[in-house]
């Protein structure tokens, strides 16, 4: 349920001189679950990709995470929450 769920890259916290820092993981880091998670929103991002057109490509090519192209599809074709509620 990557696209219900969102994703984002798996990252780790360290402490510099007392300031926490984030950074991402290293691949070679993963756990089995963030390898799962991040195939996940690939084979989605690639579903998505081959199912619209290059026009709609355009728009959404920048996208990284499977959640965040299909939000971006949805608001072009259904509108935000307040153009939902007009139409009804």
């Amino acid at each position: 349920m990557v696209v219900e769920d969102s994703w984002s890259p798996p990252t780790r916290t360290t402490t510099i001189d007392g300031v926490a820092v984030t950074k991402p993981k290293a691949r070679s880091i993963w756990t089995e679950d963030e390898i799962d998670k991040a195939t996940y929103n690939n084979k989605g991002l690639n579903a998505i990709f081959n199912a619209i057109t290059v026009h709609e490509f355009r728009s959404i090519s920048n996208c990284l995470v499977a959640k965040e192209a299909w939000t971006k599809l949805e608001v072009t074709h259904e509108g935000n929450r307040t153009v939902k509620i007009v139409k009804l």
